[in-house]
């Protein structure tokens, strides 16, 4: 009896060593694989020098490496300026905000503005739903109204400490074409335009913008302010005068 007691503890001894042996190597396996497990954040990074660099590309391959090939590593090197975009995972961006050889570390946030809200056959509309984009626009988005945004752009540049003066400057586009009549900006008489004649007799009329990449240059340019619409441009107040250097499928004229 005593003999068997003694097997018996013996016995499941050893198992409750397996079973301390089994969660130990669960708990290694999890912590060697829960990076894979959390997301990377595609982050905007100055550095100071060369110790800060490397730190970044370091941090950077780790990402790329956790995460199977979807974290993409360094995206952007712009070192001229001391400027990386990489992706990041989340527990590398307090080590790198903390590293003195770094400067910010701050997310790449990827801004969809929309300066025309448009409904679900994708003709343009105002907030009373009286815009008329006919001819404007051949394009089939759709997009959800919002209130007016100040674009990451205008505040980088300090677009936004500045005023027009008493004499606004005028502006000229050579694009596609504007679009007369949109919600978001100027129109006569801070607009005008001059129609261009192609070889072949055909008029591109400046005001009118099939592929609409005339009218977003103008917006960037010239968004109004204030108005609770779209998003506020970089000089909003300027006169601006349009004449076509595309024509309505963005081919050079």
């Amino acid at each position: 009896m005593a003999s068997y007691y003694v097997a018996s503890v013996r016995y499941h001894g050893t198992r409750i060593r397996e079973k301390q042996k089994m969660m130990i190597l669960l708990l290694f396996l999890c912590g060697t694989f829960l990076p894979v497990c959390s997301s990377h954040i595609r982050s905007i990074i100055e550095y100071i020098d060369e110790d800060g660099r490397q730190a970044v590309i370091d941090a950077a391959d780790r990402a790329s490496i956790n995460f199977g090939g979807s974290g993409k590593g360094i995206v952007v090197d712009a070192g001229q300026f001391n400027f990386l975009a990489a992706d990041l995972m989340e527990n590398d961006i307090p080590r790198l905000r903390s590293n003195p050889h770094i400067r910010s570390v701050e997310p790449d946030v990827y801004p969809i503005f929309h300066a025309v809200p448009f409904d679900n056959s994708g003709i343009a509309e105002d907030a009373g739903g009286n815009y008329d984009n006919e001819n404007q626009s051949s394009r089939k988005h759709k997009r959800r109204k919002l209130a007016e945004a100040i674009p990451t752009a205008v505040t980088m540049i300090q677009a936004d400490l500045l005023s027009q003066g008493p004499d606004p400057p005028l502006v000229c586009i050579a694009d596609s074409g504007y679009a007369l009549g949109h919600p978001d900006l100027p129109q006569p008489p801070l607009v005008s335009g001059t129609d261009m004649e192609l070889p072949n007799g055909r008029l591109l009329r400046w005001n009118q913008d099939i592929s609409g990449h005339g009218t977003e240059s103008a917006g960037m340019i010239a968004a109004i302010e204030g108005n609770g619409v779209g998003l506020r441009g970089a000089s909003p107040g300027v006169t601006l005068h349009i004449t076509r250097g595309l024509d309505d499928d963005k081919r050079s004229t």
